[in-house]
């Protein structure tokens, strides 16, 4: 028969740690190892992907379930992958984007957004955030600055 006592904060902090001990333990799925970062040792998830396009990548496994949704669409995973496989090789190919190139997304906060954000970073070029609400005079000082491709 199950207890019907309160657990103490003790039991409590115990039943959180093995909880924790098993994500970010030996063996855990979110793994924390020690490693120098620039000069500095940090704690960091051993099993992490090392770049954008690792996550990308990865997130083709979900298939059809949806990713996006907004009031009028549902964008799945997979559309979404095969989308930016797409705009990625129509950026290589017709506008020349290289890797290290920045590319500035301003748009309003929208599923093509997203799109052309996967797409810069998995070529390697740089997605650079412009804010859409911003003036003129705002927009061309960031232009300035980032000098985006």
């Amino acid at each position: 028969m199950p207890s019907t006592e309160t657990p103490t904060t003790d039991d409590l902090r115990r039943q959180a740690e093995a909880v924790m001990g098993g994500l970010v333990g030996p063996g855990g799925p979110f793994e924390l190892v020690r490693e120098d970062v620039l000069g500095s040792s940090l704690p960091l998830f051993a099993h992490r992907h090392r770049a954008l396009h690792e996550v990308l990548a990865a997130s083709t496994q979900h298939g059809e379930r949806p990713y996006v949704v907004t009031a009028d669409r549902v964008i799945t995973f997979e559309e979404h992958a095969r989308t930016v496989a797409s705009l990625a090789r129509g950026l290589r190919e017709e506008h020349g984007i290289e890797k290290g190139d920045r590319i500035a997304i301003s748009a309003a906060n929208c599923p093509e957004w997203i799109t052309l954000f996967w797409a810069t970073v998995s070529i390697g070029a740089i997605a650079v955030g412009f804010n859409a609400w911003w003036s003129p005079r705002e927009t061309q000082q960031a232009i300035e600055q980032v000098t985006p491709r």
